[in-house]
């Protein structure tokens, strides 16, 4: 070998370094869209269930309201709650949680009361009326099973939806 091969046989071992930088640029590439779709599912997860309870408290006034008919028993107290969730904003700003988290606990009591006077108005056993207990129970037990999945901008046509459904 000459001393004039020596400069060929350097480009040959940068080779190997160049592969490497550009596979390690592929993977963190490869990495960051993984994380972003897997960041966007937790996000519509927790925010599912966030507010399913809500949501399910929200369609229940609205059978009682149709049940108190003209007795009018209920109505400043559903319209309390109404009021407590049209105020909600749906933004992760540090105030909006804590606005959460202050409403979603009066609006469990107000609802709380709402049932208990349904319950006192029937004459009926704790065990045979709704109460915000079982409405919570049927909100973890549809969280539980709900499916989902995101759609990446660039979606492989070999990749089956089957490929993009998550259990939560």
């Amino acid at each position: 070998m000459t001393e004039a091969d020596l400069p060929n046989l350097d480009k040959l071992l940068d080779l190997e370094e160049e592969f490497y930088s550009e596979g390690f640029k592929q993977g963190s590439i490869e990495n960051v869209k993984h994380n972003y779709i897997e960041g966007k599912q937790y996000g519509l997860q927790v925010g599912f269930q966030r507010y399913l309870l809500l949501g399910q408290i929200k369609g229940l006034l609205d059978v009682l309201e149709v049940l108190d008919g003209d007795k009018r028993l209920f109505v400043q107290k559903i319209e309390t709650v109404r009021s407590l969730l049209s105020g909600l904003k749906m933004d992760n700003e540090a105030t909006s949680v804590a606005d959460y988290e202050n409403r979603v606990t009066r609006i469990k009591n107000k609802f709380r009361t709402i049932l208990l006077l349904l319950q006192k108005q029937l004459k009926s056993s704790p065990e045979d009326t709704l109460s915000l207990a079982a409405v919570e129970r049927v909100s973890l037990s549809i969280a539980r099973e709900i499916k989902a999945y995101v759609e990446g901008e660039s979606r492989d046509s070999t990749e089956s939806l089957q490929d993009q459904v998550q259990n939560w």
